[in-house]
């Protein structure tokens, strides 16, 4: 009834529901200092060529439903499901630390579920790496009437991704700032990243399986 009331208020209304911006910003771009998130199931290609196009999606489906809650938790906003790959972002006050939470918690997360699909036969198992990293960047609209996406551009994307790559199954790779900002002791490691020409410094963390409920390492 309110969506045929006040159609134009109505999308208004899940809009920012679902961007956390309101309407009328998502035509201009907005700079921000944020913290970004890139994650990506191990061993992708690999199950696509053993196991049909139905058994992938719901695979990678069961993943990004498993991020869901912790979305709300660490106030983690999610950009894009690129394959097998999510691009999220933590924004606001202490997103370094909020970000990281959430990465070690899906980490934690899909380790126990990787753990039993392992124990009962799968030959896959379903574990993630991620990479964080804090930086400058653009956010909005970006498409046509046709595709539109509300998304984020920037170095800390980018770095991210490649941090990613530099990670192992059930680890977690930061950059040197965001960790410095969110007091994540450990030793820094030097990464040659793709697309950046100098070396960047960079922090490991591998989440512990544990048990539900137990407060991570």
């Amino acid at each position: 009834m309110y969506r045929q009331l006040d159609p134009g208020g109505f999308g208004d209304r899940v809009t920012a529901r679902f961007t956390g911006r309101a309407a009328s910003e998502l035509s201009r771009g907005r700079e921000e200092i944020v913290t970004s998130i890139f994650a990506d199931v191990v061993g992708f290609t690999r199950r696509f060529e053993k196991l049909g196009a139905q058994e992938v999606m719901d695979t990678i489906r069961s993943v990004f439903e498993r991020a869901v809650p912790l979305f709300e938790r660490h106030r983690v906003r999610p950009h894009q499901y690129q394959g097998d790959g999510l691009v999220a972002e933590a924004q606001g006050p202490n997103h370094e630390s909020r970000a990281i939470a959430f990465a070690r918690e899906l980490l934690t997360c899909m380790n126990r579920t990787s753990l039993v699909r392992t124990i009962t036969g799968d030959p896959f198992g379903l574990q993630i790496r991620v990479g964080v990293a804090t930086g400058l960047v653009v956010t909005g609209a970006l498409g046509s009437q046709y595709k539109m996406e509300y998304l984020s551009i920037g170095r800390s994307v980018n770095m991210a991704a490649r941090l990613q790559a530099e990670a192992q199954p059930g680890e977690l790779v930061c950059a040197q700032a965001t960790a410095k900002a969110a007091g994540q002791p450990g030793q820094l490691e030097e990464f040659q990243l793709k697309g950046f020409a100098e070396k960047q410094q960079g922090l490991r963390n591998r989440a512990r399986i544990g048990r539900p409920g137990q407060a991570l390492a």
